[in-house]
């Protein structure tokens, strides 16, 4: 991947995100610019995508304005045209701590991935899976 970024020059490219986008880690960058197009072209039909709407998805997760896990789908309808970020908005950390006392209180002894299944199912795959994990974390 270096190598393919020094070739296209897109070196100072991948130096400003890295700059900008302090949440994100590097790695999860440049393979999200390497790898999002296959998978937009098969699960999504989408063949041409712009480099400057994978960084504006990648600044939305980055802001947590999005969750990662739905990137994708996020690439592919701004590419029709068609996104709109309050269908995407993200839950906030409060919201799925609380939303984790409550399940870990509903239903004691289970395990981790119990809690995690039950958790992301109440909220319709919008809640990042590490912070949800997070938040188990401290009731487990």
């Amino acid at each position: 991947m270096a190598a393919s970024i020094i070739r296209e020059g897109k070196q100072e490219f991948y130096i400003r995100m890295f700059e900008s986008m302090k949440n994100l880690k590097p790695s999860y960058i440049v393979d999200t610019f390497f790898s999002i197009r296959k998978q937009l072209e098969k699960d999504f039909a989408v063949t041409q995508v712009e480099d400057s709407l994978i960084q504006k998805a990648l600044q939305l997760v980055d802001r947590n304005a999005i969750p990662k896990n739905i990137l994708p789908e996020v690439l592919a309808e701004m590419c029709r045209g068609t996104f709109n970020q309050e269908k995407y908005r993200g839950i906030s950390d409060d919201d799925l701590e609380k939303a984790a006392k409550e399940i870990v209180k509903e239903k004691p002894g289970l395990n981790h991935g119990a809690y995690m299944g039950l958790l992301m199912k109440r909220f319709g795959g919008k809640a990042d899976g590490k912070k949800a994990m997070e938040a188990l974390r401290k009731l487990v």
